[in-house]
């Protein structure tokens, strides 16, 4: 699933987690899979934010909330 923009969401608990990272722009979800495209709009090198994207996504797996609801 792709969501280009925070909009498209919706569905997705954790495409909306990871929207709420200032700087994440795109998000990409297929298989095991997770792509993240930075929207520019950051005040430290995209680097920094792995781990913050990286700890909401252990997060989301610890939880075993789904990646897109089934809805």
């Amino acid at each position: 699933a792709w969501f280009p923009k925070p909009e498209d969401a919706g569905d997705s608990p954790l495409a909306q987690t990871l929207f709420a990272i200032k700087g994440v722009g795109q998000v990409l979800l297929h298989g095991m899979t997770v792509t993240i495209t930075a929207n520019g709009d950051m005040d430290q090198p995209w680097v920094d934010q792995a781990p913050l994207i990286g700890a909401a996504i252990r997060a989301h797996l610890k939880a075993q909330k789904p990646a897109v609801s089934p809805d």
